[in-house]
């Protein structure tokens, strides 16, 4: 069994946790110069389904099931949510793939005893909170300039970090749709971003990955990523 843990950036001694375990496995395991944070939506793929999506086995308790109430199922479902139904034989919920909406984070009150936030208000800043205090980290344990490449962000993050847009497509559509990505995430802020050139996913042809690198040379952020796949895509593995 994996068990996966969520670490709370919105806690104020998450920092000092956050930086020991990063300048610890910098002097113990592997010296870096930066580091490339993903899954930070965050995302955990199997949340309310009855077993996880890499597993066969069967039963109740392999699995995050978040309880019915007014955050994890409001009267609304946003268009991120629609595109999971059908896959399933259940509406999708706002919690799926990720925390409950109903989680605590945030500093405890000691007057209330209660948690400042719940997931729901802070979700689309969880990548924000953990890109600052990677930031903070770095600073602390090269005491010089770095890198971080994040795949969830927020308006600003650029002050500590780059973005690519996460699991595209190798289609031609996904990459005209990286220029308009480019272009909307300068807006935010984030002016070092770019996309997976010849798509993360499917079987790109061998001309769409050659304009898709010729395009890719203008990205801020350029480079050639991908899934598992039966062949590789970088420049010297076509034939021109």
């Amino acid at each position: 069994i994996i068990i996966e843990i969520n670490v709370d950036f919105f806690v104020n001694q998450t920092q000092t946790w956050w930086s020991r375990w990063i300048n610890n496995f910098r002097k113990v395991n592997l010296t870096f110069d930066g580091l490339w944070i993903d899954m930070n939506e965050p995302a955990l793929f199997s949340t309310n389904d009855p077993v996880p999506w890499n597993s066969g086995e069967t039963g109740s308790n392999y699995t995050l099931k978040c309880s019915q109430n007014q955050f994890d199922d409001p009267p609304y479902r946003t268009k991120a949510v629609f595109r999971f139904d059908n896959d399933m034989d259940r509406s999708a919920r706002l919690s799926d793939h990720t925390l409950c909406m109903s989680a605590l984070q945030g500093e405890i009150n000691s007057r209330t005893n209660q948690s400042k936030y719940r997931h729901y208000d802070v979700h689309n800043l969880y990548g924000w909170s953990e890109t600052k205090a990677t930031w903070n980290a770095l600073r602390s344990t090269i005491e010089k300039r770095s890198l971080i490449l994040s795949r969830s962000t927020f308006v600003g993050s650029g002050q500590w970090s780059s973005h690519w847009f996460g699991d595209n497509q190798a289609t031609w559509n996904e990459m005209k749709r990286s220029i308009i990505l480019m272009i909307e995430f300068n807006w935010f802020g984030i002016p070092f971003n770019g996309a997976d050139i010849c798509g993360f996913e499917q079987i790109p042809t061998e001309e769409l990955c050659i304009r898709w690198m010729q395009l890719g040379a203008f990205y801020p952020f350029s480079r050639s990523h991908s899934s598992k796949k039966p062949f590789d895509q970088d420049p010297a593995s076509w034939s021109k």
